[in-house]
């Protein structure tokens, strides 16, 4: 899987150059159609990389050491730099995320924190109507913080609940949108 991925990773990064040129009219004046386009090719590289990502890390997982990387870090900026990762989809659904950080500062595994953020985030903003809002509060009970995603989508339904942590599972899509994954998100 990782070689397969790296071979994955090569052709998709000129995919994601090639947009970002196109999209930053380093080869000409774009019409606002094809603008359009270069943003959904740029949108749709840096989903697949993501996806890419999360197969690895889902393969190595049991590979690597499994140890927490414990530090101080602020879920602020974790979350802005979350929602800056999906602005081009927020945008063109009009989604907003907000933030109420009760608490910021968190003691954990930045990074295994992100990615199960990141991972809770997508799923929000996929199927999330347009013009709602994806609400993140942070709060602290004894000596945890709990992290919270709500939106205003149809949510998972009953008979799915005990099964989307399972690798590779995916529930039925009563969204109504052609959305599909790869199902290894919530596993991870």
């Amino acid at each position: 899987l990782r070689r397969v991925s790296h071979e994955l990773k090569t052709p998709l990064a000129s995919i994601r150059e090639g947009a970002e040129l196109l999209a930053d009219e380093a080869v000409g004046k774009l019409t606002d159609a094809q603008s359009e386009v270069a943003s959904l090719v740029q949108a749709s590289s840096v989903d697949l990389q993501r996806q890419i990502e999360n197969l690895l890390n889902f393969n190595l997982r049991d590979a690597l050491d499994t140890s927490l990387n414990v530090t101080s870090f602020s879920l602020t900026e974790l979350v802005d730099e979350l929602r800056n990762r999906h602005l081009l989809t927020l945008g063109s659904n009009n989604l907003v995320i907000d933030f109420d950080a009760r608490v910021d500062h968190c003691n954990g595994d930045r990074e295994k924190l992100r990615i199960t953020l990141d991972n809770l985030i997508t799923n929000a903003v996929r199927y999330s109507p347009r013009d709602t809002i994806i609400s993140i509060t942070s709060s602290r009970t004894r000596n945890t913080t709990v992290i919270e995603v709500h939106d205003q989508g149809p949510g998972v339904p009953e008979h799915d609940r005990e099964f989307i942590f399972r690798p590779f599972y995916q529930g039925s899509n009563t969204s109504g949108k052609h959305v599909r994954g790869t199902g290894i998100g919530l596993s991870v």
